[in-house]
C-alpha cells in the first residue's frame, strides 16, 4: 500500500514511545512499551483502508481460514452468542430501541438478535459480503462505513462489532463518532483480539528475535486488514478519552472451526474459564476481549 501516514514512531492510543515488534508481508508492526498495544508503523489511511475493502477484502485475504459462508456462520456461533448474551446482561432496551452491527459481514449477528426480539441494522463495506446478504433478503443490512454512521446521530441505543476493531486505523476518532452515534445512556460493545497472548506467542516463537518475520497465527498477523491489537490497557485509555464508561470486561469465547484446530479451541477457552476466574484480566491466553462499554452523558 503506497498511501500511508508518516509518523513519529509514538502509540496512536496513550501517545507513548513504540518498539519494533517484527515485520510481516512487507509492513512493520510496534508495541507500546507503556499500553503494550501492538500497531502497524506507518499507520495504513483510513480512506484508502475503506477502498480496500470495498473493492478487495475477499480477494486479496487469500489466506483466510475460513471459505465458505457455512463456516463462517459456525465459526462465529459462539463470538454472537456471547455478543447476544452481554446485550441481556449489561443493557436495558425497549423494543423500539435500535442496534446497529458495524461491520455486519453476512449478518449472522443481526439474524441472531433480531430472531430473539432486538430490533438491529447493520452496515458493512465488503462487495462479497453485501451480495452475499442482498442474495437472503437481509434488506437491514446495508452498505455503510465509518463516515455513514454520522446518519444515525444520536438514534442508535446499542453499537455492536465482531471482531471488526483491529481493522480501524484510527480509534479514537471512530469512538468518537461512536458516542455521538448513540443515543443518552447507549452503549457500544466490542468483541475483538487484543494484544497479550499474540505478543507473548511471537516472542516464544522467534525466541525473541524481532527481526524474524511475525508467525500468521490463524490469521491474527495479517496487514493491511489486522492493523492494531489494542491491549486492555490501552481499551481502558480509548474509553475515557472519548467519553465511555467500561461496565464490563469479558473474556470471549473461541470460535468453532474444524478438526483439530477446532479441538485446540474448545481447549483453550475451557482452559480461559479457569485462568480467568482466578486472574481476571491478569491472565494471558485469552486472544479476544469482550468491552461493553456506556456513554457517559
Amino acid at each position: 500500500m503506497k498511501n500511508v501516514i508518516e509518523e513519529r514512531k509514538i502509540c496512536k492510543i496513550c501517545d507513548q514511545k513504540l518498539i519494533f515488534f517484527g515485520p510481516k508481508d512487507n509492513y512493520c508492526y510496534f508495541i507500546c512499551k507503556d499500553c503494550l498495544s501492538i500497531q502497524l508503523n506507518p499507520m495504513p489511511l483510513a480512506d484508502e483502508l475503506e477502498k480496500l475493502y470495498k473493492e478487495s477484502y475477499m480477494k486479496e485475504n487469500a489466506r483466510e481460514v475460513i471459505t465458505s459462508t457455512e463456516d463462517w456462520y459456525k465459526e462465529s456461533y459462539t463470538y454472537n452468542i456471547a455478543i447476544l448474551n452481554s446485550i441481556k446482561q449489561f443493557t436495558s432496551l425497549n423494543t423500539n430501541d435500535l442496534i446497529l452491527d458495524f461491520g455486519a459481514g453476512y449478518g449472522y449477528l443481526a439474524d441472531l438478535l433480531n430472531k430473539n426480539g432486538f430490533n438491529c441494522i447493520g452496515l458493512e463495506l465488503s462487495k462479497e459480503r453485501l451480495q452475499y446478504c442482498a442474495m437472503n433478503n437481509k434488506t437491514n443490512i446495508e452498505k455503510g462505513g465509518i463516515k455513514d454512521l454520522t446518519r444515525y446521530k444520536n438514534k442508535i441505543s446499542v453499537i455492536v462489532m465482531c471482531a471488526v476493531f483491529e481493522h480501524l486505523s484510527n480509534q479514537e476518532e471512530f469512538m468518537e463518532i461512536v458516542v455521538s452515534t448513540l443515543k443518552q445512556n447507549g452503549y457500544f460493545i466490542t468483541l475483538h483480539p487484543t494484544s497479550k497472548i499474540y505478543e507473548l506467542i511471537s516472542k516464544v516463537i522467534r525466541f525473541g528475535n524481532t527481526k524474524k518475520e511475525l508467525p500468521y497465527l490463524q490469521g491474527a498477523f495479517a496487514p493491511p486488514w489486522h492493523v492494531a491489537f489494542i491491549s486492555i490497557k490501552g481499551m481502558k485509555i480509548l474509553a475515557k478519552k472519548t467519553d465511555f464508561e467500561i461496565v464490563k470486561i469479558l473474556p470471549a469465547p473461541q470460535g468453532r472451526m474444524k478438526g483439530l484446530t477446532g479441538l485446540i479451541q474448545i481447549i483453550l477457552e475451557t482452559t480461559n474459564k479457569i485462568g480467568w476466574f482466578f486472574f481476571k484480566e491478569k491472565w494471558p491466553l485469552v486472544t479476544s476481549h469482550i468491552f461493553v462499554m456506556k456513554k457517559i452523558n
